[in-house]
């Protein structure tokens, strides 16, 4: 018995020594065959064993390799791109690599570095058949079908088992409208690659547009059998069956997959379906059913509480959250619960009670990012800018993707006179966002701001690569190159804007504007009526073909146009309200006012209407009138921004100053950082109040809008800075207003003060002596003290 134990001691120990001795590289190798063993029935698995054999080995391109192919096999071609460069890095010759790339790039729209990847594969081995096929799919891409069916072909002669060639000629075959020779080709693929699921589902496709339902069911039926837990095949099924009417059946398909997966998006899935075909309430009870069942899925709660938003129930939605709040606790739920209710009462105006919920969340959680987050809105709503740079830097910090928070802090940045430290976040949040267009807007803005628009025209650039289908961004693009007579650049991007669709309206608009920049008027009409054409109830078209009609003094053409436009679609309310306008230019109270009162008849809700009828009421000298038509307009539409600016300015038009100086205050609460209503109100309470408070009051205002563009905002400005004292900034915001605003004589008698102030009595003159002859042309109330002052120099 000692023998035998002594025996297994020794065995056992040999094996130790010899597994001690393996070298780093062959565990590597020894992971990487355990990797290559499992790629295709456990992936997950393999993933880690190639991962193990990196860390034994940290230079071995065909594990890198064989982890690129997993990543593929899962749709993630993000990682494969990068995982397939770095097996290129390592082997730049390594054919597959190259191939793999070229395809991932060519499936970006990126031909031409597709194309070199190709040219070098080539050149490593003209008969591979990977390399073959990219290239024939290169030729479909460049419009070569020819070179397409050659490279294809070639390919088969090399291996007659490429499944990738046929799917190549049954494409180009699809693209010939030829669908029974591609059906033929697919379905020889498939007798080659059974398992592929994107061949089933092309081949679905081309049944469905040959118009055989029966066929492409069959296809689903064994489709979902072979492929029980691939939900994208029963979600496509339910889509066709949907096309086809039947509702009933296409909801067994939803249900089966919520009911197969526990994932949140596919009972979202079923609730949506029935909310499209039984109703929103229905819709609501399916949510309400499965959150019930499952009372501890916060998730499920959460997004019932999402649908409760958008179905406009506060009191269901207000009722869950408190539910939340009282059974998630101290929570990471509970806390999301109570910053969202904190969130509510910021919106209902209980600043101070939301203030005491935040606090509270964060004296439990202290980096609570919502919390943070939410509290550093409060800050800069209340000019406190230290405090919400503190807030939002750790939010930045702990969460780098906080793309709202980093746009956050740039403008706390830049409100407290720090515009370097903003544009280094503006910077952040648009380059780590992929260039968002919800980060890059802010971020040109900031530059337009900071008076650098070819930087602005830059970022609007990279948006529009990153986004290449977004019109809001192609437009403002057009815009700046035009404006700096850029023609040719905004041609190329009407060009672009037609190339992805023929009918886009956009192309016609962009044309019109340069034939507008190049006043070319006829040209400038034509384009945008064609634009108009394409699109009838876009209103951007209309007011352009108005606009363009109206600088050339053609007000009865611009009438007839909106007339025919209104001829076409009676119930076009954009279109009447234009056609009010150009009565309302062209001294035509009458007819406006008639006009805008049936827009308000048809439409009681309609602010616009409102608006320009108490206008054409104040300019006919119905005050009365005015004040009745914007008090109507409030009823009908309470706390409306627009129509409470209108009845301010009634209000000082009349000269019912504390009236209009309450109507800010009111909108102040709601919309504190308005820069229009900071302005306004500090400019009232210049010229109106002489207690030190309400001038204290309004310089403090008029530094919301001291880094403005506006040339009045900066008057004001630099006006009150002159009123307590600072007269540096007073001179270098009057300076500003005037380099934009260069003959309004009301910036040189601010300025000609302000230089009096500083003992600078000839500039004084010099100002002063501007500010009287431009007031020989336009209204300017101080002329008398001008004049009395100038005399007094």
């Amino acid at each position: 018995m000692k023998n035998l134990l002594a025996q297994l001691f020794i065995i056992l120990s040999l094996a130790s020594l010899i597994s001690a001795c393996s070298s780093p590289e062959e565990k590597a190798e020894k992971f990487y065959e355990k990797g290559m063993a499992l790629i295709e029935s456990d992936p997950d698995k393999a993933r880690l064993e190639f991962q193990n054999a990196l860390q034994m080995k940290k230079v071995m391109p065909k594990a890198v390799y064989a982890l690129a192919l997993i990543a593929e096999r899962k749709g993630d071609f993000k990682s494969t791109y990068g995982l397939m460069n770095e097996v290129l890095e390592r082997e730049p010759n390594n054919i597959n690599a190259l191939v793999k790339t070229g395809q991932i790039l060519l499936a970006a729209g990126k031909v031409d570095v597709a194309l070199e990847r190709s040219n070098k594969a080539f050149a490593i081995d003209k008969n591979n058949v990977g390399a073959l096929n990219l290239r024939a799919a290169i030729q479909l891409k460049l419009n070569d079908p020819q070179g397409a069916i050659k490279y294809a072909k070639s390919a088969l002669s090399k291996d007659a088992n490429s499944s990738d060639a046929y799917i190549l000629l049954a494409t180009e075959r699809l693209s010939a409208k030829d669908n029974t020779k591609a059906l033929e080709f697919l379905d020889k693929a498939l007798t080659i690659d059974e398992k592929n699921l994107a061949i089933h589902m092309i081949r679905i496709k081309v049944l469905d547009d040959m118009n055989k339902p029966q066929e492409v069911e069959q296809a689903y039926q064994k489709l979902t059998q072979a492929f029980p837990d691939k939900t994208i095949i029963r979600k496509s099924y339910a889509q066709f069956l949907i096309k086809n009417n039947r509702q009933a059946d296409a909801e067994k398909q939803i249900r089966a997959i919520a009911d197969e997966i526990p994932d949140l998006s596919a009972k979202i899935d079923v609730v949506r379906f029935v909310i499209a075909t039984k109703g929103p309430e229905a819709g609501r009870a399916e949510l309400e059913k499965y959150s019930k069942k499952e009372p501890n899925n916060y998730e499920l709660a959460f997004a019932l509480v999402n649908l409760y938003q958008l179905q406009n129930q506060p009191q269901l939605e207000e009722k869950l959250l408190n539910d939340i709040v009282k059974t998630a606790g101290n929570s990471a739920d509970g806390y999301k619960a109570q910053g969202m209710i904190a969130y509510k009462l910021i919106q209902a105006g209980k600043k101070e009670e939301a203030s005491k919920m935040l606090n509270a969340i964060l004296d439990l959680d202290k980096s609570n990012g919502q919390a943070l987050t939410l509290r550093a809105g409060l800050a800069l709503e209340a000019k406190n800018y230290d405090a919400a740079i503190i807030d939002l830097r750790t939010v930045t910090r702990d969460s780098p993707t906080a793309f709202n928070a980093l746009v956050m802090l740039a403008s706390a940045h830049e409100s407290s006179g720090s515009p370097e430290l903003a544009e280094e976040q503006y910077i952040k949040a648009f380059e780590n966002s992929k260039f968002s267009t919800n980060y890059g807007i802010p971020y040109a803005q900031f530059l337009m701001r900071r008076k650098q628009p070819e930087r602005a025209e830059k970022v609007f650039e990279e948006m529009l690569e990153a986004n290449p289908d977004n019109a809001s961004v192609m437009r403002s693009l057009a815009q700046a190159r035009i404006a700096r007579g850029d023609y040719a650049g905004a041609q190329a991007l009407a060009d672009q804007a037609k190339k992805i669709n023929e009918k886009n309206p956009l192309a016609d608009q962009i044309l019109g504007a340069i034939s507008a920049g190049k006043n070319d008027t006829e040209g400038a009409i034509t384009a945008f009526k064609r634009a108009h054409n394409a699109a009838p109830n876009d209103s951007q078209p209309i007011v352009a073909v108005v606009r363009t009609y109206l600088r050339a003094g053609k007000n009865n053409e611009a009438i007839a146009f909106i007339d025919s436009v209104l001829k076409d679609n009676p119930n076009n309310v954009d279109a009447a309200l234009i056609k009010g306008q150009i009565y309302l230019s062209s001294g035509n109270m009458q007819e406006a006012q008639k006009l805008f009162s049936r827009v308000i008849q048809t439409n009681p809700k309609n602010a616009s209407a409102y608006q320009q009828l108490a206008i054409a009421q104040q300019r006919l000298n119905q005050k009365e009138a005015a004040d009745k038509t914007i008090q109507a307009g409030l009823v009908a539409i309470p706390k409306d921004f627009s129509l409470m600016l209108t009845q301010a300015g009634l209000y000082e038009e009349s000269n019912r100053i504390d009236d209009a100086i309450k109507v800010y205050e009111d909108m102040l609460k709601e919309r504190p950082d308005a820069e229009i209503v900071n302005n306004n109100l500090a400019s009232l309470l210049l010229d109106f109040r002489k207690d030190l408070a309400s001038i204290e009051r309004a310089y403090a205002l008029a530094k919301t809008v001291k880094n403005s563009q506006t040339p009045q905002f900066l008057d004001t400005f630099g006006w009150a800075s002159f009123k307590v004292g600072k007269f540096d900034d007073a001179e270098k915001a009057l300076k500003q207003a005037i380099e934009k605003m260069p003959d309004t004589a009301v910036f040189h008698y601010h300025l000609a003060k302000i230089y009096i102030a500083k003992s600078e009595q000839d500039l004084a003159k010099q100002s002063l002596q501007k500010a009287v002859k431009l007031a020989e042309n336009q209204q300017f109330v101080q002329k008398d003290d001008a004049v009395a002052l100038l005399k007094s120099l």
